[in-house]
């Protein structure tokens, strides 16, 4: 069986992997929500590592941080296929603005999207699976 938690970075390089072929890897990034769980205030805490590392690097500018409504899933809020096909969404529209706009609809996806979204994890799953046992 495989861990959940290697699941879950899996599901990050596939969207990290998609924004570098996009050519949009600047724009977004993808924090596990493990690593900052506890940690008291996250935005804030998030926040003010990232502006440490921006003092280091001597890069401008300030992350906006959105916190847009979501679409939930029928009968459940946690399921990592709904939260891929909502970073999903935002990285192949590029969507930097309009954020409520894009995210007011809070009725659950379709099961023809959530359908699509499985093949395409379990598509670059079984590729990154068969990269690590040639390897």
């Amino acid at each position: 069986m495989f861990h959940k938690s290697k699941e879950a970075t899996l599901r990050r390089m596939y969207l990290h992997r998609l924004c570098i072929s996009r050519n949009i890897g600047h724009v977004y990034g993808f924090i596990d929500p493990h690593t900052i769980q506890g940690v008291g205030n996250s935005v804030n805490e998030v926040q003010t590592a990232l502006e440490a590392s921006r003092r280091l690097n001597s890069r401008k500018g300030r992350v906006k941080w959105i916190i847009p409504m979501s679409r939930m899933q029928v009968g459940s809020y946690e399921c990592g296929y709904y939260v891929m096909l909502h970073m999903l969404n935002i990285v192949s529209a590029v969507i930097l603005e309009m954020w409520d706009e894009r995210f007011a609809n809070p009725e659950p996806f379709s099961s023809e999207e959530i359908d699509e979204v499985r093949t395409r994890w379990a598509s670059y799953f079984l590729e990154m699976t068969q990269s690590i046992n040639d390897t």
